[in-house]
This record gives structure tokens, C-alpha cells and sequence, in this order.
């Protein structure tokens, strides 16, 4: 059984005819697109690696500078009664992110008296005592503050599901 030879570009004339304007165009520029295809990928990639190093140092310079402006929010607090309870629960947050439990239970506690009235917020520093309660380990307190926030929830919502 003989090979079949298969026709080179150099040898046209076994090319079928639909295909002959490809191939001179190939003849005739195609090492020429290809590099230039080959350019235009590498370019890309290179501007994505870029770009994807640049993002990851950025992340990497807010967390630094995040980390940096410790804020004293006392001083604030004390200041204006209108947003003492949103300073405090920030204040709460940075201490129990901090891992003052104790110091972040007593500021969700006085946030939880100013906030008692406010029917959207009042839960917030409720959550935050479950946490910081959590975190001191006192599971029992944690648990029945839990059920009793779930408790003033579902009746909440069925005084506004009636109106």
C-alpha cells in the first residue's frame, strides 16, 4: 500500500481551488500575522499581570494604612448625644475585633439602653453582646440573649405584617 502524499504549500496545484486565495494570503503574510498575534497576547498578559499586581498591592496598602488609624472614638462620643449610639456600636466593634470582650460587652450594653427605643437598631447591639458574650465564654447568657432577640424578632415582624 502506497503512502499518500499530502500536498505542500509550495505545490498549489493539488490544493483545491476554494482554498488557494488562503493559502497565498498565508504565502504571503502569514508569519508576518502570526507574530504580530503572538505580540498582541504576550502584551495582554503582561498588562494583566500588571494589573492584577498592582490591585493586590493596593489591597495590601488599606489594610496597612486600615490598620494604622486606630481612632480614639471616646472623645466623640462624649461630644454629640445625636450619634452616640452609632459611635458606640463602632466603638464596640473595634474593641471586640480587638479581643476586649469584656470592654466590648459594656459599650454594647450602654448602646443597647440608648437604642432601646429604635425599633430598626435595637437588635445591633444586641447581636454584639451574643458575640462578645461568646467570645468570653459565657454560652449559657449567649444562648437565651439569643432566643430572647429571636423572641422581640418574629414578634416584630408580625405587628408589621398585620398593619
Amino acid at each position: 500500500m502506497a503512502k499518500k502524499e499530502l500536498p505542500t504549500l509550495k505545490d498549489v496545484s493539488r490544493i483545491p481551488e476554494e482554498l488557494r486565495p488562503v493559502v497565498n494570503w498565508w504565502q504571503d503574510h502569514g508569519t508576518k500575522a502570526l507574530t504580530w498575534a503572538i505580540v498582541a497576547v504576550a502584551a495582554c498578559v503582561a498588562a494583566y499581570l500588571w494589573h492584577s499586581d498592582n490591585r493586590a498591592d493596593d489591597a495590601q496598602a488599606e489594610i496597612a494604612l486600615a490598620s494604622e488609624r486606630e481612632v480614639d472614638l471616646q472623645p466623640i462620643i462624649d461630644e454629640g448625644p445625636a450619634a452616640k449610639p452609632l459611635l458606640q456600636l463602632v466603638q464596640a466593634r473595634s474593641l471586640y475585633d480587638a479581643g476586649d470582650y469584656e470592654g466590648a460587652l459594656a459599650v454594647y450594653g450602654e448602646a443597647r439602653e440608648a437604642l432601646a427605643d429604635d425599633p430598626d437598631l435595637k437588635v445591633v447591639p444586641e447581636v454584639g453582646r451574643i458575640c462578645a458574650l461568646t467570645g468570653l465564654g459565657r454560652l449559657d447568657e449567649a444562648l437565651s440573649a439569643a432566643n430572647a432577640i429571636e423572641a422581640a424578632l418574629v414578634e416584630t415582624l408580625l405587628a408589621r405584617w398585620r398593619h
